[in-house]
């Protein structure tokens, strides 16, 4: 039995929005007709009096049929609990907060209808979801611990080295009953790994504490998956996709092996700002590659401007 799945990095605030086509019409265009889409960095932002003045989800939705997806949204960011008036620097957050409006950035997981979506353990385990809104639903969802500090505990300060980074799952039932844990996660990375090349391009190199940081927040989420298998006494197939802002043989990623978790797209470039491959997709053992597919952004941006400076990555599993 096979299954479409995706993931795909929104670019939050750090891509203004396209005059000519918006960023999620591209992206919903090129992520059609899958079963299962894992979303990082995706944007919602209410005005002054609760009118919803941008909805990355919502525009996504129409442009990959909205009544196909059932979405689930978890932010990690929400300007009512962490206000800062900058976010990584960005001028397109900026006039938000000069608006007064509600902001919010999360990872989302957007899964077609035609499955069926378990709900499972216990709902006080279910994170921070309630927003009132028709997209608020989640599996099960929680904040990744920074790991910065002693404590663990990070205040968020507007950069990217105090940015809140979290993880959601559901539960799937497929339409021909087999069942799946499917995994999203975004995972922390930190302004002194992005640097100037001698060429005056950017680059990306990983820091000791980037690495240590991230190789502790995979260590919680085998944890956290490892504790819901034992409390269900359950074992069933695990995709887990996301922005690991690692690359797939990184150290720091080793630590899923505990789960027998391993990568999918081994080649290619998912960010074209560093050229590595950072937008990775894993499968326990029990799920069969078919195919996997990089779709390089590059050329639609020169053409039609800003979208997002990560590639979506689509695999065709086996079950």
């Amino acid at each position: 039995m096979e299954v479409k799945v995706a993931t795909a990095n929104m670019a939050g605030a750090a891509r203004k929005q396209n005059p000519s086509r918006l960023k999620y019409e591209i992206i919903g265009d090129l992520l059609s007709d899958l079963d299962i889409i894992g979303l990082q960095e995706v944007v919602k932002v209410y005005g002054p009096d609760g009118e919803i003045v941008r909805d990355d989800i919502d525009k996504l939705l129409i442009n990959t049929g909205q009544s196909m997806y059932q979405p689930f949204f978890f932010p990690y960011l929400d300007s009512t609990r962490q206000s800062h008036p900058v976010k990584c620097g960005s001028a397109i957050f900026q006039e938000y907060y000069e608006q007064r409006c509600r902001i919010l950035e999360g990872t989302a997981i957007l899964l077609n209808r035609k499955h069926i979506f378990c709900d499972f353990w216990d709902n006080e385990r279910r994170g921070y979801y309630g927003l009132g809104d028709n997209i608020s639903g989640c599996g099960l969802a929680e904040i990744l611990p920074w790991y910065s500090d002693i404590s663990g505990v990070t205040i968020y300060l507007g950069n990217r080295d105090t940015q809140p980074r979290s993880m959601i799952i559901v539960r799937v039932k497929l339409d021909h009953g087999k069942y799946i844990l499917f995994c999203n996660v975004h995972l922390a990375t930190l302004k002194e790994e992005s640097r100037e090349g001698n060429d005056k391009k950017p680059i990306r190199k990983p820091s000791p504490l980037g690495i240590n940081i991230r190789a502790k927040q995979i260590a919680w989420v085998v944890q956290y998956i490892k504790s819901y298998q034992s409390a269900r006494q359950v074992k069933e197939p695990i995709i887990l996709v996301g922005d690991f802002n690692a690359e797939p043989g990184a150290v720091e990623l080793m630590g899923l092996k505990q789960l027998d978790l391993r990568p999918i797209n081994t080649s290619g470039v998912t960010h074209r700002t560093y050229n590595i491959l950072m937008d990775l997709i894993f499968a326990t053992s029990d799920i069969k590659d078919i195919d996997y597919n990089i779709v390089d952004l590059g050329p639609l941006e020169k053409i039609l401007g800003n979208i997002t400076d990560h590639n979506p990555v689509k695999a065709v599993l086996d079950l």
